[in-house]
């Protein structure tokens, strides 16, 4: 009979050793700062009905991954974690008490073309405060970013801002119809791709009036300002447009409240031509970049209608989601993250099999003190030991046979540096306990 083949599909990956290291370190420091901010965590099926995801994603919509499941029915894996937000949040309005912060660190799926950097399978980490029409929300949003990309050890990156209202009352100034204003964001969007004359294209392909594209591209050529000058100088090209003046209002206390949360005004920058892509998006939206890294590490914004497919009720929310998979890839190549990326601090060596109660005693005190211990299950040959431990990256190996138990002793070897000493057994664990 023959084998099968063990091979993965193009996108999804396994992940292991070094590389699942940093990612528990990056769940960990996200997850941390989203409860100090006091988000609550919940966990939504990787599998929905498909017309619960449909609608809402635009020209990404092809993205999603879409079947007849055994019942017959159209089921489809969940492409981000907003959809199914909005449809949980419907489904146990009752018991949600307003506003609701949530996060939500899982998998999701898109049938994207597989590259370095972009998998078909891979996580999000969400948070959203939902039923508050509040810019405080908003502006908390930027502060969890900020704090977040700062314990990550990048300081350096940027919080890229801006408002759809502002947008959609500059289009509406310039009488484009209703129906091409998805149009003008949809070009607005791929600038980052394109580049000017990139957008120039889309904006004529689209059918955008021939007549506005000029003052489109001289919207969103805005020269680098500070943001007090950059809003002042948008606050003239919407004067008179009532929609354009309240996206202006509210750039304007978000600023501020982010000002006051202590965030560094050379953080936050407005961006003109940042619309981000998905059509749900109705105010603040928001992005973070570092320099000399292509695309975003986080982006999102304020929705204020997604529940409305589920119910009259209109309920507002605003959240963003970070990009878990390229920040991974950006600590991974920075060489940051955890020190010590192995799975234990010490591994105990089993002398012989005479010598096993006394290595799983000792195992058990070390653990109790908090230390994490592997130890060894068969009494093979110390060097093959010593090279397990080594390939591992355990930093410390425990060696103990029948003359060092007869003497109350046990050897410890510092894998680094070869360097081993003679430890008094009622001693160890308060040794250990310094290695902490």
């Amino acid at each position: 009979m023959s084998k099968i083949t063990p091979r993965t599909l193009q996108g999804f990956d396994d992940r292991h050793g070094d590389e699942m290291v940093i990612r528990n370190y990056v769940k960990d420091v996200w997850e941390k700062i989203f409860q100090k901010f006091g988000y609550s965590a919940i966990e939504t099926p990787s599998l929905e009905y498909c017309e619960i995801l449909t609608g809402k994603y635009g020209e990404e919509e092809k993205l999603i991954y879409h079947f007849k499941d055994h019942g017959d029915r159209q089921v489809a894996l969940r492409y981000d974690q907003t959809v199914p937000l909005a449809r949980y949040v419907t489904q146990h309005r009752n018991l949600i008490a307003f506003p609701f912060k949530r996060y939500e660190i899982s998998r999701v799926w898109r049938a994207d073309a597989a590259r370095k950097g972009r998998r078909r399978e891979f996580y999000q980490c969400d948070i959203d405060i939902v039923g508050t029409e509040s810019t405080m929300a908003d502006a908390e949003i930027l502060q969890v970013l900020y704090e977040g990309f700062k314990i990550l050890g990048l300081p350096e990156h940027k919080i890229l801002l801006n408002h759809r209202k502002l947008i959609s009352g500059f289009v509406q100034s310039l009488k484009i119809p209703e129906n091409k204003e998805i149009e003008v964001y949809r070009a607005i969007d791929k600038f980052d791709k394109v580049g000017i004359l990139g957008v120039e294209k889309e904006l004529k392909d689209r059918g955008v009036p021939q007549s506005a594209i000029p003052k489109i591209i001289e919207f969103i050529s805005a020269s680098e300002k500070n943001n007090k000058e950059m809003i002042d100088e948008l606050e003239k090209l919407v004067k008179g447009n009532e929609l354009g003046e309240k996206g202006i209002r509210e750039l304007r206390e978000i600023l501020e409240i982010c000002e006051f949360a202590e965030i560094p005004k050379e953080t936050i920058i407005i961006s003109p031509r940042l619309v981000r892509g998905l059509d749900y998006y109705t105010d603040a939206v928001f992005e973070v970049v570092l320099e000399g890294w292509p695309g975003s590490f986080a982006g999102g914004g304020r929705y204020a209608g997604l529940c409305s497919r589920f119910s009259n009720e209109n309920i507002n929310a605003t959240g963003v989601a970070v990009g878990f998979e390229p920040l991974c890839m950006l600590i991974a190549e920075r060489k940051m993250g955890p020190e010590n990326i192995s799975p234990a601090d010490v591994f105990i060596v089993l002398f012989s099999n005479e010598m096993k109660k006394d290595v799983l005693d000792l195992a058990q005190k070390l653990r109790k003190a908090g230390l994490r211990v592997q130890i060894a299950y068969e009494a093979s040959k110390l060097g093959k030991q010593f090279q397990y431990a080594d390939k591992l990256k355990i930093p410390k190996v425990i060696i103990m046979g029948p003359d060092e138990k007869k003497e109350g002793i046990c050897v410890v070897k510092d894998m680094g540096s070869g360097e081993q000493k003679e430890v008094a057994l009622g001693e160890i664990v308060k040794l250990f306990a310094l290695y902490r």
